[in-house]
């Protein structure tokens, strides 16, 4: 034990103990639901901002260089699942009370439609194969039981619950047991009692001190808590000289970083541990001097999952100072109507939700409600020494009894018999390596987003793409990039002059250059690409043309397409004598669920009307999970590739009998990559690529089947 920690903590703990003498705290309800909208702006704001680098930086700091801008549309983080998971156990509270049992809690986590990850995934496999919690979460029934997951997903638990950390225990003993145990649990119920102090303490210290208290002592969770704000003090400073003591200890050693999903590693070693991820926030917090941009940047230049720890930090914060505090860039674009994804809340819904359950919260736990002197409520809070969980280890080799769903239960578990029928995975990657880099002979770095790969007569690859200097800033991306090389693997590309510059003049009136794709027809090469709008619902899809992908000519018949919300990213298949394209929108051109849509043509030049391929699930307006789709043909089987889904390095695949109906409950692979293309070598060899904003360039990595249909005829060529 640090000395200097040691007699910090005990007048820390002194100082909050010295609270009950007063036996209880009081928070005016118009105060309460100021600070509690707050909260869920902190964990939008964190998310949005640090979502560019989720996993791109792992066991390493992110360069200052590397750090996005942040704009205020960021706010509107209504896709993420940072978010929407944890509204599922809001739904639940809801629904159910806060009385209702974790078999109820398991039940409607089993229903869940969204795609999922790690101990999330697992539990949720576990729930709809009957296995009921708490084993859902516990071994052997899952090798990721000290993931970040409930950590992640806690932050509801405090915002119902202010000042009342035992709430937030009890909760994460009903909802983070679906999917975590031991230290998976104690970050959950350590992040949810930092909420429920916030509302009523603005010092870090001493909201995590208070936080402390609600976790087992002897957990390794709490000791990391102790490790990182003793380093604090040592090194009050220098944020990375604590990052590097969390680095060897909670990252490198494997007494602390479990054989589980991640184990032990070092730089550029993917590791989603709670307590690694945990002591980001704290760094964050603690480094932050409450300062929102600081607190942020320094929890995302943590690295890892570097936008579910801002997340995380950023709402305690952002509780701690109330909305009316907020700085105005955090809440000038915020869309209060837009619906979250997966859910039925809109964010007022969330805040008259939140509000709600936190009532039932304060009369459940002994307070009380009453009218102050002028007619307002007051919310009474009864000051008491929270009890722990027990002590658990996350990697436990000793089981935990497997209790079965009843068949009355598994009959309300309507994915159930679909989990159980889940396709294998037939399609998936392997390592990517780095053939391009537009930062060449440039002051600055530069990114690549999405981009198209084909071949000329002579054999010469040419990449282009949606290229511009970091930051990132889609408005402003008015070129595409243009290399070259003589084999696919060529390492490094050779770098071009820009292949087409935007044209804002008339007739072209374009807004920006974006996701280009380009086919040769009759010795001709075609070029389409989004050329943006004015008006986001009536986005234009223009062509250009070449006779050697050197000088391009925008057609006179432009636009090709013309739709919305920001139609774009159009990709061209030959099927049955007709041309497809396909590109990504919206089920209406001024919003509502992301879609796939195609139009059919016999020349090129002259599109149909608008089929809708595939409907997701989310749905928005700007972004979304169906961008960047690719259809692959094998044979009488067509893949399509979307994404962002599952983080920004995410690409999904569907599998379907047609090319013109793909459902969400056929997905057969999921690549780590941003705006995947797909290609094959002069070998026959399949590859897809990867690319995006803040990556440095463009990657290649072997692509796997497992569909059996390696001889089957393919729209995908065989390098010359």
């Amino acid at each position: 034990m640090h000395l200097r920690f040691l007699l910090l903590t005990l007048c820390l703990f002194a100082a909050i103990g010295s609270r009950s003498l007063a036996e209880e705290r009081r928070l005016p309800l118009e105060v309460y639901v100021d600070k509690m909208k707050a909260g869920w702006l902190g964990q939008m704001a964190g998310v949005g901002w640090g979502f560019p680098t989720e996993f791109r930086f792992n066991g390493k700091i992110i360069p200052a260089a590397e750090m996005p801008a942040w704009t205020p549309e960021m706010i509107n983080q209504y896709d993420q699942d940072d978010l929407y998971v944890e509204m599922t156990f809001l739904r639940t509270l809801e629904q159910h009370g806060l009385g209702c049992s974790i078999r109820q809690a398991g039940i409607d986590f089993a229903n869940s439609g969204y795609p999922l990850w790690h101990a999330n995934d697992a539990g949720r496999t576990n729930l709809r194969r009957g296995i009921a919690p708490p084993a859902s979460g516990s071994p052997p029934h899952s090798d990721h039981t000290d993931d970040i997951d409930y950590q992640i997903e806690a932050d509801y638990s405090g915002l119902i619950a202010p000042g009342l950390p035992q709430s937030a225990i009890d909760l994460g003993e009903k909802f983070g047991r679906l999917m975590n145990f031991g230290d998976g649990v104690y970050g959950g119920q350590f992040v949810g009692a930092m909420y429920a102090e916030a509302f009523f303490e603005e010092d870090p210290k001493r909201i995590i001190a208070a936080a402390l208290r609600s976790i087992p002592a002897e957990s390794q969770y709490a000791e990391m808590v102790r490790d990182v704000v003793a380093w604090h003090e040592e090194n009050p400073e220098e944020w990375e000289a604590v990052w590097r003591l969390v680095e060897a200890k909670y990252h490198k050693s494997p007494g602390y970083v479990h054989g589980l999903c991640c184990g032990p590693g070092s730089e550029d070693h993917f590791c989603i541990d709670v307590k690694l991820n945990g002591a980001y926030i704290l760094i964050g917090m603690l480094y932050g001097e409450r300062d929102p941009d600081r607190t942020i940047t320094i929890a995302t230049r943590c690295g890892q999952d570097s936008d579910c720890n801002p997340s995380n930090a950023a709402g305690v914060l952002f509780t701690t100072m109330g909305t009316a505090a907020i700085p105005e860039r955090y809440t000038s674009a915020l869309q209060t109507d837009r619906r979250f994804s997966h859910t039925t809340y809109t964010f007022d819904d969330l805040v008259r939700v939140t509000e709600k359950l936190s009532r039932e919260t304060v009369l459940r736990y002994s307070g009380r409600i009453e009218m102050d002197a002028d007619g307002n409520e007051v919310l009474v809070v009864p000051v008491s020494a929270p009890k722990p969980s027990k002590l658990e280890a996350s990697h436990s080799t000793e089981p935990v009894a497997e209790e079965r769903f009843t068949a009355d239960e598994m009959a309300q578990i309507e994915t159930a018999e679909a989990a159980e029928k889940q396709p294998t995975t037939l399609v998936e990657s392997g390592e990517f390596i780095h053939i391009y880099d537009p930062g060449v002979d440039e002051e600055e770095a530069w990114y690549v987003n999405d981009h198209c790969f084909i071949q000329d007569s002579d054999g010469l690859w040419h990449l282009f793409g949606i290229t511009h200097a970091e930051p990132l800033d889609p408005a402003d991306e008015d070129d595409f990039a243009h290399a070259t090389a003589t084999t696919l693997l060529q390492q490094p590309w050779n770098k071009r002059p820009f292949a087409l510059s935007v044209a804002t003049e008339a007739p072209w009136r374009e807004e920006h250059l974006w996701a280009p794709h380009v086919i040769e027809h009759d010795g001709l090469f075609y070029m389409y690409y989004c050329a943006g709008d004015a008006d986001h619902s009536k986005y234009k899809l223009h062509l250009a043309t070449s006779a050697d992908m050197k000088e391009w000519t925008r057609h006179p018949e432009n636009p090709m397409v013309v739709d919305g919300y920001d139609a774009r990213d159009p990709f061209l298949l030959r099927h049955d004598g007709k041309w497809l394209m396909y590109y990504t929108a919206n089920a209406k051109p001024e919003g509502g669920n992301h879609i796939v849509a195609c139009v059919e043509s016999d020349d090129l030049l002259h599109w149909g009307e608008r089929r809708v391929v595939y409907t997701d699930t989310e749905s928005g307006t700007f972004g979304g999970p169906t961008e960047s789709p690719f259809v692959v043909r094998r044979g009488d089987k067509f893949y399509l590739f979307i994404g962002p889904r599952g983080g920004y390095d995410g690409t999904d695949v569907f599998v379907s009998d047609s090319p013109y109906d793909w459902k969400v409950e056929n997905q057969v692979g999921h690549i780590p990559s941003h705006a995947a293309e797909v290609v094959r070598d002069e070998k026959g060899d399949w590859w897809v690529s990867r690319a995006g904003w803040g990556r440095g360039g463009v990657y290649l990595a072997p692509l796997t089947w497992r569909d059996g249909l390696d001889d089957a005829p393919t729209n995908v060529p065989v390098a010359k």
